[in-house]
């Protein structure tokens, strides 16, 4: 008679220990579909950026003012030494300033070289169930991220 009271004690006892532990599992089943698919958090292993190095000329007009600069030529005389008495026997050129450059503003063209960083990504490295797994995402999602196990315990991740 103790037995059968015994019996309906052992399944309740069971039960009152293995809801919480079933509780604390964290699955969900969202899928609204009948099928057996449920979400959970992975642990993230590592996080590794996605970058693209390049390098794009950069051009830009640079300009200055230059002075106006003189040359200075001294007086000097040239001396005919013929006999045709047609002309002068000497000539002198007076000495002095001669402008060379007008001076005003110049202008170029400089080229430089840009080096930009820019992320694509990010590759990340995740532990579900004793294995690793690794995707890429398109931002840094910390120390834990949702993924979906698949009724074949494939994981996916779900942003």
């Amino acid at each position: 008679m103790m037995y059968r009271y015994l019996k309906p004690a052992i399944i309740t006892a069971a039960m009152a220990v293995a809801l919480p532990a079933a509780a604390q599992t964290g699955y969900r089943y969202d899928a609204f579909d009948g099928s057996d698919v449920r979400y959970d958090y992975a642990r993230v292993v590592k996080v590794d950026a996605v970058v693209s190095h390049a390098s794009a000329p950069v051009s830009r007009e640079s300009c200055w003012q230059e002075p106006t600069t003189y040359q200075y030529r001294p007086s000097y005389t040239y001396y005919k030494d013929d006999d045709d008495d047609s002309g002068p026997d000497r000539v002198t050129v007076e000495g002095g300033y001669r402008k060379i450059n007008d001076g005003g503003e110049r202008c170029r063209t400089v080229t430089n070289w840009r080096d930009t960083d820019r992320v694509l990504g990010y590759e990340v490295t995740y532990r579900y169930g004793g294995r690793e797994y690794t995707t890429r995402m398109d931002h840094d999602p910390g120390d834990r991220m949702r993924i979906r196990v698949n009724y074949d315990y494939t994981v996916q991740p779900q942003e």
